[in-house]
């Protein structure tokens, strides 16, 4: 075939099967690019050199610190970390983020063994216009976490944050190079029990809605500062308000909640209070029932990073 023909027909045929002009639209319209009308800036800070001891809970590993523009709030849906560092990514049994409050923002997440990806998904998280919100990457440490493990967490790229709506830039500390070290004997743990109500939670003031028992191991004397605990019933917000921890004496020992938020209460206790080594102690929580008969309440501790507890260490 002469060669100028064939060259020709080819050129046809590319022609008639070239894929239409508003098929092109149609696949744009079904992938559409996100309006960006404000702005996000994050600044992400790791943490600095220090050695921690295998099983510490709530270490902090990176704080991001978000500013948003005046356009409008900016809700963010997610925020992807990667350890780094000469560890293993099993010696972190949990990372996990909280707000500057100390509220838990997500719930804790393993770190992929493959590749030491975390994406953490907050729960209704948002940057209010012309605001700063901080939020700090929680990890907790494996009992067995190897001896000289190094890790450190950090925001790869403005593709790790999903914000709606927002350009993102990022900045980050020179401080990334740093890492936390695990080292030592592993340190002693507290753990919660939810003890069964004695009876049924019902409408009014000071009622009964949760009993707990706080354990402190063997290995340490400890001092509980915060207990965060979560409603699986169906009570929220103010269903329930002053909500309030005390002894089985009717001490008050923590501060008072106004009420709920959403089905999360975090006790600050103030001082904070000790328990021995093999030793327990229970508690009760009190609040006034407002929500309706078919509002329910049952209590857990939902992570493990809710008890934030210390190690006493000599005579304190």
């Amino acid at each position: 075939m002469d060669l100028v023909l064939e060259t020709f027909l080819i050129a046809f045929a590319l022609r008639q099967f070239r894929v239409p002009d508003d098929q092109r639209v149609l696949h744009r319209f079904n992938t559409p690019e996100v309006a960006q009308s404000g702005e996000l800036t994050v600044r992400a800070e790791s943490a600095g050199i220090q050695s921690i001891p295998r099983g510490a809970s709530r270490v902090v590993m990176l704080t991001l610190r978000l500013t948003a523009s005046c356009a409008g709030d900016v809700p963010v849906s997610a925020i992807t970390v990667r350890r780094r560092g000469l560890g293993s990514n099993e010696d972190i049994a949990a990372i996990y983020a909280v707000g500057d409050d100390g509220r838990r923002l997500t719930r804790g997440q393993a770190v992929s063994r493959r590749n030491g990806i975390v994406e953490l998904r907050p729960r209704s998280f948002t940057v209010p216009k012309c605001g700063i919100a901080e939020v700090t990457v929680l990890a907790d440490f494996a009992q067995d976490a190897a001896v000289g493990g190094e890790h450190r967490f950090e925001v790869g790229g403005v593709e790790d944050i999903e914000a709606s709506g927002a350009r993102v830039s990022l900045e980050q500390d020179a401080v990334g190079l740093s890492a936390r070290r695990t080292a030592g004997a592993s340190i002693g743990t507290v753990t919660v029990s939810m003890l069964p109500l004695t009876g049924s939670v019902r409408y009014g003031d000071g009622r009964t809605v949760a009993r707990l028992r706080i354990s402190a191991d063997g290995a340490d004397r400890q001092r509980v500062r915060a207990i965060t605990l979560t409603n699986e019933g169906t009570a929220a917000d103010g269903d329930l308000e002053r909500l309030f921890v005390e002894t089985g004496g009717g001490r008050r020992i923590s501060d008072v909640l106004p009420a709920l938020q959403g089905n999360r209460a975090r006790f600050t206790f103030g001082p904070p209070f000790p328990i021995e080594r093999n030793r327990s102690v229970r508690v009760t929580v009190r609040a006034d029932v407002r929500g309706s008969v078919s509002r329910t309440v049952r209590f857990i501790v939902e992570e493990s990073g809710d008890i934030e507890a210390e190690v006493v260490r000599g005579r304190e």
